[in-house]
């Protein structure tokens, strides 16, 4: 007679046989940045996420994105180049230009 799964699996799997799969879920989670989505699709999201450990990392890279985009390429903000001394500036770019005509 063979064994009887445990009841968790069994529920695991009906749940995951009617959620979406991460191909829809990864496209829910990039249309979220554009639109709300209906009660349904973030239900089902949600219910994904429970289930998949990958889709749950790309909406929370994606969620990084959306938050350091805004500061990039922000003129007040220092940069590293920019906080090195003046001496240190010209002496790197006078090495980039050595090193580009040896390369022609």
């Amino acid at each position: 007679m063979a064994a009887k799964r445990p009841w968790k699996l069994r529920l695991l799997e009906w749940v995951a046989h009617r959620l979406p799969p991460c191909r829809e879920v990864a496209r829910l989670v990039s249309q979220s940045n554009e639109r709300r989505l209906r009660v349904r699709e973030r239900l089902s999201m949600r219910l994904h996420y429970w289930i998949c450990t990958w889709c749950r990392r790309y909406r929370d890279q994606l969620e990084l994105i959306r938050t350091a985009a805004p500061t990039m390429g922000n003129p007040g903000l220092k940069t590293a180049a920019h906080s090195l001394p003046e001496e240190t500036r010209k002496r790197l770019k006078r090495r980039l230009r050595e090193a580009s005509r040896n390369f022609r």
